[in-house]
């Protein structure tokens, strides 16, 4: 079985399983382009050597095409938070200078809420 028959099974798996499960939790918009036709649900290489080794399908790991199978379709607005500020020691330095400001100017630092 040559790769590109491997991709083809993998997409029928990938279809049969992961794409139908997320589509039975939430439905994708449909889409259009000018012309009338719309996107296709995955594209795939004609023939590309290993292609499931480096890019895999949607929804699979390891996620290199997104996390959701349906990709931005089924779920408009993926928001996330972040935390940090790049590298890891790099982010304590916001803290840091708080806490040497309130030190220094003998505020007390507004640790809680309540």
């Amino acid at each position: 079985m040559t790769e590109y028959e491997e991709v083809q099974r993998e997409k029928k798996r990938w279809e049969k399983n992961t794409l139908k499960e997320q589509l039975a939790r939430r439905s994708e918009r449909k889409q259009g382009f000018s012309s009338g036709s719309g996107p296709k649900q995955l594209y795939l290489p004609p023939e590309k050597e290993e292609y499931l080794y480096n890019l895999g399908f949607p929804g699979e790991y390891p996620y290199t095409r997104g996390v959701q199978a349906t990709m931005y379709r089924g779920r408009l607005w993926t928001m996330r938070q972040y935390a940090g500020f790049g590298t890891y020691p790099d982010m304590f330095f916001p803290a840091r200078v708080l806490r040497n400001f309130f030190a220094y100017y003998h505020v007390a630092a507004p640790l809680t809420s309540g």
